[in-house]
């Protein structure tokens, strides 16, 4: 037997090539749906983790500005009581705080009313006890409010004889500064 079989080295080259290029196809194929997705599921779940970082922020914004919204009434409540109580025993402490909690030209404007007010308050023993009945936020926004007031005012003194019930409406406008908020305006409606 003179015929020799042959060794891979001495084998023909085209079908060595054709394997190699068979072998690249196959991984080509295995490999390329699998390889090709990976850089789309990466931008989507970058695209996702954006969005859940951008609802979260929103959220937060959202329960942040709740806060302050009613951070703002429940001021204005409390200041509206307090505008529209007094006793002539303890006047200055009435006066004074309300005048803690105003600001700018409602500060001045008071300042002038209650002088007026302490010598009538005083001659005919006054008293009122405020209570407000309802409250609405109508603006907010720049460290501003803007809130509507429904308060009954019952009001004695020594020329009535029976206690005398005014139902005051108002708006007071209210300013936030050094993160409190201060009466900055007050209207009568």
């Amino acid at each position: 037997m003179s015929e020799k079989t042959p060794t891979p080295a001495a084998a023909d080259p085209v079908p060595a090539a054709s394997h190699a290029a068979a072998v690249r196809r196959e991984r080509r194929g295995r490999l390329g749906p699998v390889a090709r997705p990976v850089p789309l599921l990466a931008l989507a779940l970058a695209a996702s983790l954006l969005w859940s970082v951008w609802l979260g922020l929103q959220v937060r914004s959202d329960h942040r500005d709740s806060s302050e919204r009613r951070e703002a009434l429940a001021a204005a409540e409390s200041f509206a009581t307090t505008l529209s109580s007094y006793d002539h025993t303890r006047l200055e402490q009435d006066f004074a705080a309300v005048m803690a909690n105003s600001t700018g030209s409602f500060k001045s404007e008071y300042t002038v009313a209650s002088e007026a007010l302490r010598t009538l308050i005083t001659k005919l023993h006054g008293t009122a006890s405020g209570k407000v009945l309802n409250a609405g936020l109508v603006s907010y926004g720049n460290g501003e409010a803007q809130v509507i007031l429904f308060v009954d005012q019952t009001v004695t003194n020594d020329s009535t004889k029976q206690p005398r019930l005014d139902r005051t409406r108002m708006r007071l406008g209210l300013e936030k500064q050094d993160g409190r908020w201060l009466i900055s305006s007050l209207d009568l409606l």
